[in-house]
């Protein structure tokens, strides 16, 4: 069974966010995308600059999949692209674009411990990402194909049995994921 329900409806052209019904959902395309329907537990985490907001969610073959929100406060960005930073947050040593276009992409990540995982971004902007990761590879492929890409061949992904992703003021010190926003002033 096929973890992806697609509902038809009018919508944004595209967020990926846990709905107030506890289902986290895309919206791309006049299209919806259902991951789960079931939330497991749920955090926030606050930093000085930024906070994180993470869920654990079941998804209908079994599996754990995970939702992180990241946003800044309004005078900061990420300093880094959407790639880069999900490479720092997930400390991979490899990374392969399986889908990109417009603000949302299909990844698949090798960490350094040698397992793949197979993750979805929305680059909303340059203040706020959201990503959800622990797809099977037949889930990931399912999503990819009504997006309508190529064939891709994924290597076997790890299941998850915990967040992976390990967020904390000394990390975030020793290479900051945000930067101060540029502003024009007036020199009068």
């Amino acid at each position: 069974m096929v973890l992806i329900g697609l509902v038809f409806n009018a919508c944004t052209p595209s967020s990926l966010e846990v709905a107030s019904n506890s289902e986290i959902i895309l919206h791309y395309d006049s299209k919806s995308y259902l991951f789960s329907k079931e939330l497991k537990s749920s955090e926030h985490l606050g930093f000085q600059k930024m906070d994180i907001y993470k869920n654990s969610a079941l998804a209908s073959e079994g599996g754990l999949l995970f939702y992180e929100k990241v946003t800044m406060d309004l005078e900061y960005e990420f300093k880094y692209g959407s790639v880069t930073t999900l490479k720092y947050i997930f400390d991979v040593s490899k990374t392969n674009i399986v889908y990109s276009s417009g603000n949302i992409l299909l990844l698949q990540l090798r960490l350094k411990t040698g397992d793949y995982i197979n993750l979805m971004a929305e680059k909303s902007g340059v203040q706020d990402m959201s990503y959800v990761y622990g797809f099977s590879n037949k889930e990931l492929l399912s999503v990819a194909s009504t997006l309508k890409t190529g064939h891709y061949e994924l290597q076997n992904v790890v299941r998850l049995k915990g967040s992976i992703t390990e967020w904390t003021q000394t990390k975030l010190i020793l290479n900051p994921l945000i930067k101060p926003m540029f502003s024009r002033r007036s020199p009068f």
